[in-house]
């Protein structure tokens, strides 16, 4: 999927959020990068869950429901969050998943896995304001 594509794909996320309030799930395995995530996700009036692993991740999806998931590639545990797309795109087939990617770039084969399996769009981390912007509209 080229820059093109990915913005059409956001475009239409954008609609379909037509600013409403969501909830978010975040995985992300990095203290830090979580809590700035989370930070820019709240002042933003997005309801977030943070999880760590893949399996508190799996765990959450199963029991709530959450419209945008946004996760990290590669995790500290040697784990990819590539794991976690199949099982979103099985149980809940109408969320969007964002790919937030601090080591990958945007073109690098993980990320284009990532938008194989499922995954709407790749973000560079940071994640700001601006690029919450795309996605959810009027802020």
């Amino acid at each position: 999927m080229n820059s093109t594509d990915q913005r059409n794909v956001i475009a239409q996320l954008r609609e379909t959020l037509n600013g409403k309030h969501v909830r978010v799930l975040l995985l992300e395995d990095d203290p830090n990068d979580a809590h700035l995530t989370l930070e820019v996700l709240i002042k933003r009036e997005v309801q977030p869950t943070w999880a760590r692993t893949i399996e508190e991740a799996k765990s959450r999806i199963n029991s709530d429901d959450f419209k945008i998931v946004f996760l990290d590639l590669k995790l500290d545990s040697g784990r990819s969050g590539l794991e976690l797309i199949s099982h979103i795109r099985h149980t809940k087939p109408d969320c969007w998943v964002v790919v937030l990617s601090g080591v990958y770039t945007e073109d690098s084969a993980e990320c284009k896995e990532a938008l194989r399996l499922g995954a709407c769009a790749v973000m560079l981390k940071p994640l700001t304001q601006e690029k919450l912007q795309l996605i959810f509209g009027i802020p």
